[in-house]
């Protein structure tokens, strides 16, 4: 009789313990992919606000300057502009928050502010 009482009660808490796993398991699971979900939404918002960002310089570039029809090596906002100035004389007027807009053999600084092209350098 007591071993049925022990065994039962035995049985009483796995069953407990199965039921709170059961609770718990599935919290843990829709908050890990709740985290995950906004990790992913939010690096694409930055990426594609990062790629229409280039789209529209390398647009506004072209609407002033003729440009090669390739697509540009890379687009760059500066950060820095001390830097830039003095690492030699392709980027005299360059200030920040300007984007440098690199081509194979064409460099275009763009100012975003004034919508206009303040500089072109040919590659050498």
């Amino acid at each position: 009789m007591k071993k049925t009482i022990k065994n039962s009660k035995r049985k009483i808490k796995m069953f407990k313990l199965i039921g709170l796993g059961m609770l718990v398991l599935p919290v843990a699971m829709f908050v890990i992919y709740s985290f995950y979900v906004v990790a992913s939404y939010g690096t694409d918002v930055i990426k594609d606000k990062t790629l229409k960002d280039e789209i529209d310089i390398i647009a506004k570039v072209k609407s002033h300057v003729l440009v090669p029809n390739t697509e540009p090596i890379s687009v760059m906002k500066v950060k820095n502009p001390d830097e830039l100035k003095s690492s030699g004389g392709l980027y005299l007027e360059v200030k920040k928050d300007d984007y440098v807009v690199v081509y194979e053999d064409l460099i275009v600084v763009y100012d975003v502010e004034s919508d206009k092209v303040v500089d072109i350098n040919r590659k050498k």
